[in-house]
């Protein structure tokens, strides 16, 4: 049997780590009831849905690449460009400030800007966790290797040269 998350009383049930990537061109999606809103994602069979890794970023889930119906997720609350937003739960206003040509742009594009800030918030905040990741796995290297020595920083350094002199070759 697979792994599931019943949801209110055993009447939704969700199977868990369902596959599927972060896909921007998928919209975000706002789920009733104050479970969140979550980033869109490609699921395996090309459709688009929701990335429910987390409640309110804060409370892992594990949902995986979840079906926009499963979530109870309609077109009406898709973010996509044209559709009229609902949100189905209130969120804090926070007011931003662009330079002009830059709203404009935002603008022409017909973009939605608490849609980008959202994934900006969100891309920001799990790219300093994985500055922190980074940092202790190298502490706890260092603590059962020890520092590297100069031999072992040229000997990387070489390498590092030498990937860099072939990504700007051209393939083909």
């Amino acid at each position: 049997m697979k792994d599931t998350l019943h949801v209110a009383s055993d009447r939704l049930c969700i199977e868990l780590h369902q596959p599927g990537a972060l896909d921007p061109t998928c919209p975000t999606g706002c789920v009733a009831g104050g479970f969140g809103t979550f980033p869109g994602c490609r699921r395996t069979d090309g459709s688009c849905g929701v990335l429910a890794e987390k409640v309110g970023g804060l409370f892992a889930i594990g949902l995986g690449c979840v079906g926009r119906l499963d979530l109870g997720i309609t077109d009406a609350s898709q973010s996509g460009a044209g559709r009229r937003r609902v949100y189905t739960m209130r969120m804090p206003r926070v007011q931003v400030y662009l330079p002009e040509a830059l709203a404009r742009e935002v603008k022409r594009r017909k973009l939605s800007p608490s849609t980008l800030l959202q994934n900006a918030v969100r891309n920001e905040i799990e790219r300093r966790e994985l500055v922190v990741r980074h940092e202790k796995y190298l502490r706890d290297l260092r603590r059962e290797v020890g520092e590297p020595t100069r031999a072992d920083r040229e000997y990387a350094e070489a390498i590092a040269r030498r990937l860099r002199r072939r990504s700007v070759k051209k393939t083909g």
